[in-house]
């Protein structure tokens, strides 16, 4: 058996409650319509339910192939743009630990990057 124990609000005494199929509290559940499968149903259509709820890997699949697409071909323009007129003009700002920054820094000293593009914080 299953029980709850709770004080009565006001006057501190203890009560049990038991919230068993054949407790004491089972006839005020029945009372209240809290027994029975009629308190909630479902607004869509069991039918409709099940079809909603079955697994389906083609969105999946699909979704992971764009995914992919998109990294590899951002990857691939990053790539080729690189040292062109537009990653030029961007400001870099970098944040981290020392040797991440001289790290960086001199990563972007070799590709050409000015010094006044580039602005950083070291903690």
């Amino acid at each position: 058996m299953s029980y709850k124990y709770s004080k009565i609000m006001g006057n501190g005494k203890d009560i049990i409650r038991d919230y068993s199929l054949i407790g004491r509290e089972t006839r005020r559940a029945i009372d209240t319509g809290l027994a029975e499968a009629e308190w909630y149903k479902s607004p869509v259509p069991r039918a409709k339910m099940r079809e909603l709820l079955t697994r389906k890997n083609d969105p999946a699949i699909r979704d992971t192939i764009i995914w992919f697409t998109l990294i590899f071909g951002s990857g691939y323009l990053v790539f080729h743009w690189w040292s062109s007129w537009f990653v030029r003009e961007i400001e870099y700002y970098l944040c981290g630990p020392p040797a991440m920054i001289h790290a960086a820094l001199k990563m972007l000293k070799t590709l050409g990057v000015q010094d006044d593009m580039i602005a950083f914080d070291e903690f």
